[in-house]
């Protein structure tokens, strides 16, 4: 399941374009007379409603693109021209926040 895909935005899509997909496609497939595609949109727009939301699901979701969370992490952020990478302390106090809970 891609979530973008379903949600029909392309991968640069900001957050505000995502919640107008998502909002458009709720109102077209509401919960109670289309509730498997409700759910379908609902799980979709949980894995990429944020930019944090986004960085996880590349991360950690085994079926995108690249072949280890590291190199998926940093294609994330070469792709993000107005951001500079983070330095390694900064890094790794990012990766490990999603360990700690």
């Amino acid at each position: 399941m891609n979530p973008y895909d379903i949600l029909n935005v392309s991968y640069e899509a900001t957050d505000n374009e995502i919640r107008k997909a998502y909002l458009e496609l709720v109102r077209k497939f509401p919960p109670d007379t289309k509730p498997e595609q409700f759910k379908k949109i609902r799980e979709s727009y949980s894995l990429i409603e944020n930019e944090t939301a986004r960085l996880k699901y590349y991360l950690f979701n085994r079926n995108t693109y690249g072949s280890s969370p590291m190199e998926i992490f940093l294609d994330y952020f070469r792709t993000k021209c107005e951001r500079k990478p983070l330095d390694f302390s900064s890094m790794k106090k990012y990766l490990k926040s999603f360990t700690e809970k």
